[in-house]
């Protein structure tokens, strides 16, 4: 028998493992909690450098960079825009890598400590990048100007405003009443008064902004899952190391860190008996976005505990009530916009996105509605469709607290903040983390969920990141993003897929688990890799050992 008789040719599956098995070895075996927090910080510098050029810059006159020649290589030039765009695409997947690489270490007692560092050092390089995947924060500014200016932003829009597309606001809010509350705009007129008018000042006082409420998020979280019985490691890990959180509070400045920390403050103080405290940080939590509004009666029973007696409920209701109505009260007062938010809150809806499946259905109607009976008639269904969403949202929130006030009041934050998020008919892929905080507070979903997560957040940082490329008028748009999107995209399928030490995200996946307890052993952060050669082997473990 010759040698080829003996040892027949692998087929194309076998040849494909034994090439992949060649791969540098963190690509085989995985990384040390080292390798992970190196990795992304490496992406997190990368993916800013990328940002000079391809993140969103106003071309007002009072910009510092707008006439500074010190961009014009990364910004102007289309090789530069192109290495930024793809070098920008590149460093979000690996800082995914990194992540879903860092949830195999962060079960036990080292496990919080190092789901902190990666928040705090991956967040760290994105202080001085230009904005990325959102620039509401130019709105921000654009809308505390108009109080500046004596107008009432619940009413008066950007667009009356003039200069306000050189700044950088997004033209599709240009119409649209502001969604913040009283206390946000007070903020954003004292930020746009300090910076003078000035984008890139602003931007950065509004980052510190974001990044204080990256921070409360830091500190409460851990808090509240412990009271729960949860893992605070697993916790911060999923929430707030996520790449998709970092991107979207810390990158792009969203003041929804400092709602959902303020609200995560609330709790903690609640449950600690400290129920003054909680009641005005609930009320701080409404006048920065007042969707939190429809937490309130979840945050009474959280005041008295679940086995309190209905008179005790129906007191901390009454109290929670008069003191956030009292606040918002003064807050308004100072502002002279008064509840004008309460409006402009049921208003909203003048635009739909694909997320946003109930914003289309309210579209979709008032447009057959209009083809029968008119554009009004059109608009009035349209505006009943979205605001039947929001009474549906703030209903739910009433009836859990009624038939269900012995379940955990953050358990059904979570639930009426995800109802609210579904109905609305505007849906962002940050409102995620008005969600997350209270489930993974409540109890660390392992298995199938957190497959979802990591998947789920890994293709919204993705496709948003390349869906918001700022990019000049005079290059291809279009051939820059689908290169990006088709580079990004075999980068996705190599790391996560097929590259061995990610074959724990996928594996075993399961619909009927869904709805099923979590089961502890089907953790990412438990699941066993490949095989590795015995001068190779080193089992997870947590930092401190």
């Amino acid at each position: 028998m010759t040698r080829a008789s003996a040892h027949p040719p692998a087929n194309a599956v076998e040849r494909l493992r034994r090439a992949l098995m060649r791969l540098p070895r963190p690509l085989v075996y995985g990384t040390t909690p080292r390798g992970a927090l190196i990795c992304g910080v490496l992406a997190s510098v990368l993916g800013t450098i990328a940002s000079w050029g391809v993140g969103f810059m106003p071309s007002a006159q009072g910009s510092i960079f707008a006439t500074a020649g010190v961009l014009r290589p990364l910004r102007v030039n289309d090789i530069g825009l192109f290495v930024c765009a793809v070098v920008l695409v590149l460093s979000a997947i690996a800082l995914m890598w990194a992540w879903t690489q860092m949830g195999r270490y962060i079960r036990g007692a080292g496990g919080l400590k190092l789901a902190t560092r990666a928040v705090l050092i991956w967040s760290a390089p994105w202080l001085v990048s230009f904005p990325v995947m959102s620039r509401d924060v130019f709105s921000y500014a654009a809308q505390g100007r108009l109080l500046m200016l004596g107008q009432d932003p619940y009413h008066d829009v950007v667009g009356q405003m003039p200069g306000w597309l050189a700044q950088g606001s997004d033209g599709l809010w240009a119409q649209s009443s502001s969604p913040y509350g009283p206390l946000f705009l007070l903020i954003a007129e004292g930020v746009t008064a300090i910076s003078a008018w000035r984008p890139e000042i602003y931007v950065v006082l509004f980052r510190l902004l974001a990044c204080a409420g990256v921070l409360l998020c830091l500190v409460t979280l851990p808090r509240l899952a412990r009271s729960h019985g949860t893992d605070a490691g697993w916790a911060v890990w999923i929430v707030l190391a996520n790449p998709l959180f970092i991107y979207s509070m810390v990158a792009s400045a969203h003041n929804d860190s400092i709602m959902v920390g303020l609200m995560l403050a609330g709790f903690t103080a609640a449950l600690h008996k400290k129920r003054a405290s909680a009641i005005l940080l609930v009320a701080a939590a409404i006048a920065i976005k007042p969707i939190m509004v429809i937490a309130l009666p979840a945050v009474g029973l959280a005041l008295v505990g679940t086995n309190a007696t209905w008179r005790a409920r129906f007191l901390a209701w009454g109290v929670t009530g008069v003191v956030v109505g009292g606040v918002l009260a003064v807050l308004g007062g100072m502002t002279g916009l008064w509840f004008g938010w309460i409006g402009a809150m049921m208003d909203q809806g003048g635009a739909a996105f694909p997320f946003a499946p109930y914003g289309l259905l309210g579209l979709g109607l008032g447009a057959l509605v209009a083809l029968v009976a008119g554009p009004a008639a059109g608009s009035a269904v349209q505006s009943v469709v979205y605001s039947l969403g929001k009474v549906v949202a703030i209903g739910a929130a009433f009836w859990l607290a009624l038939r269900h006030p012995r379940t955990s009041p953050v358990w059904q934050t979570g639930c009426v903040l995800l109802l609210a998020v579904i109905m609305n008919p505007v849906i962002q892929p940050w409102y995620l983390f008005w969600v997350l905080p209270f489930f993974a507070a409540w109890r660390a979903w392992h298995g199938p969920w957190e497959q979802i997560l990591l998947a789920g957040s890994a293709f919204l940082a993705f496709y948003c990141l390349v869906d918001q490329l700022s990019l000049p008028e005079w290059v291809n748009v279009t051939v820059i993003k689908l290169t990006a999107l088709a580079i990004g995209g075999l980068a996705w399928v190599f790391l996560f897929i097929l590259a061995p030490s990610q074959r724990a995200m996928f594996h075993r996946f399961s619909l009927k688990a869904l709805w099923r307890g979590p089961t502890e052993s089907e953790s990412i952060a438990l699941r066993p890799l490949v095989a590795q050669p015995a001068d190779a082997r080193s089992t997870p473990r947590s930092p401190a050992s």
